[in-house]
């Protein structure tokens, strides 16, 4: 039965550390990722964020396609069904339902 690694989140000063420890290390990137239980893959694109190779991914705005609607209050309709469907396309369809 294999053990499966947990994940380790590091802060950019970690990194930092990490690089210069395998620097002063004297060995290869393989064998210190290795004995320091880090996925070479992860390293290696630390290194470039860190480096200023490559810029981290930022999270999208998304700007909305329709201004906003107004349904008015609730409050005062008579009692009974409310349905609202808002299809964003690709088979993505939000329904809201009351009574």
């Amino acid at each position: 039965m294999s053990e499966r690694a947990s994940k380790v989140f590091r802060s950019e000063a970690d990194w930092r550390d990490i690089f210069a420890r395998q620097a002063a290390s004297g060995l290869s990137t393989a064998e210190f990722c290795k004995g320091e239980h880090i996925n070479t893959s992860v390293f290696y694109r630390w290194h470039r964020i860190l480096s200023g190779s490559i810029k981290p991914a930022k999270p999208q705005k998304v700007k909305p396609a329709a201004p906003f609607i107004d349904l008015g209050a609730l409050e005062g309709r008579a009692p009974g069904r409310f349905e609202v469907r808002l299809d964003f396309g690709s088979g993505v369809l939000l329904t809201l339902v009351r009574g």
